[in-house]
């Protein structure tokens, strides 16, 4: 082989060892912007959970609040921007698509409830105020345990975090 042909050859096998490493360096960079973007998103919370009786005593309708803390769980620092506030509405509400509220337990012979309003607080600080089911007029709190396993999603719908929410009327 002439030295000519032969430098050729070595200088076509660099440059094609040098796209390579230029494209996988490309590729790696992406990576990391798609990670950092997936963290955003995706990264667990964890979600802590405060009830009050409010306005709920044996045989009424009275307003509850559950209150809930979001923050990441690798930071602790407070998620903001879950959703957005929804005014007070005494016939029931669509809790925001990102937020689930599940009734567990409810004392016995008791029934779900209906979440009334929500309430971003700022700061990771968000509040569901319920009611007895709304649907059923016979539904009113009894004595006893309600327990709520409240949910936080992420925007594709992945479950981020979720919290029990013990509340005794």
């Amino acid at each position: 082989m002439k030295a000519s042909a032969l430098f050729s050859w070595r200088w076509a096998l660099a440059a094609i060892l040098a796209l390579a490493l230029v494209m996988a360096m490309l590729v790696a960079s992406q990576g990391e912007a798609d990670a950092g973007a997936l963290a955003q998103h995706v990264i667990g919370v964890e979600v802590e959970t405060e009830t009050s009786a409010l306005n709920a005593d044996p045989g009424d309708k009275g307003d509850v609040l559950i209150d809930l803390l979001v923050t990441k769980s690798r930071t602790q620092r407070p998620v903001s921007n879950v959703a957005a506030s929804i005014p007070r509405n005494n016939a029931g509400i669509t809790l925001p698509s990102r937020i689930g509220l599940a009734t567990v337990t409810v004392a016995a012979g008791g029934c779900s409830v209906t979440p009334i309003q929500f309430t971003n607080a700022g700061n990771g600080v968000y509040t569901i105020r319920a009611v007895p089911f709304v649907d059923n007029a016979s539904c009113n709190w009894l004595a006893g345990e309600y327990i709520f396993l409240v949910t936080v999603r992420g925007p594709g719908g992945a479950i981020l975090g979720e919290g029990l929410a013990k509340l005794t009327v």
